[in-house]
């Protein structure tokens, strides 16, 4: 049986607190011992005694990876961007001006939130976009995450060309199925 250190005991002893490994730990060491990773902290995310004593502690913010974007614009003064959280495992939709101080939040008469509503998105006021909840690979579908991103991004498309076709302007392709040969 492997020999825990001090601050695997301690992570297992008090789980709501910040565990500071030895020296020299990674993040690494921590997962290997198994400590939350939500409760490892680096070392020079301060300490009681530090020269910044006073000063609010360094922190390591979790950032959302967002991943595999697509953004078209709509014609009508807005870009309309497709993303992927990779935190949240969830397609974001945004609604995003080409020029800044302008509106780009769609109007209610225009159908679109309504639209989104009726496919499946909720809007996210924090994240300030729409949101679809990605499904989980199992074991029957190992490819259901992966099914599932292509039928949110295809929404997106369909409610880009709704848009463009709104304000003139030709539809974008939809994603094909088929490889490209190089």
């Amino acid at each position: 049986m492997a020999r825990r250190s001090k601050a695997a005991a301690a992570a297992a002893e008090t789980p709501d607190t910040t565990v500071t490994p030895g020296e020299g730990a990674t993040l690494q060491d921590a997962m290997e011992e198994n400590i939350p990773t939500a409760q490892f902290a680096p070392e020079d995310a301060g300490t009681p005694g530090d020269a910044n004593e006073g000063a609010e502690p360094q922190q390591r913010k979790f950032q959302d990876t967002l991943g595999q974007g697509h953004r078209i614009a709509t014609g009508d003064g807005r870009w309309l961007r497709f993303s992927r959280s990779v935190r949240w495992q969830q397609g974001r939709i945004e609604f995003l001006p080409q020029k800044e101080g302008e509106d780009a939040k769609p109007k209610a008469e225009d159908g679109d939130t309504k639209w989104l509503r009726e496919h499946g998105w909720q809007w996210r006021s924090s994240e300030k976009a729409w949101s679809k909840q990605l499904e989980r690979n199992t074991e029957e579908d190992i490819y259901a995450r992966g099914k599932s991103h292509t039928a949110a991004h295809a929404e997106f498309i369909e409610l880009a060309n709704r848009i463009r076709e709104r304000n003139g302007l030709e539809p974008v392709l939809a994603m094909s199925n088929e490889r490209t040969p190089f």
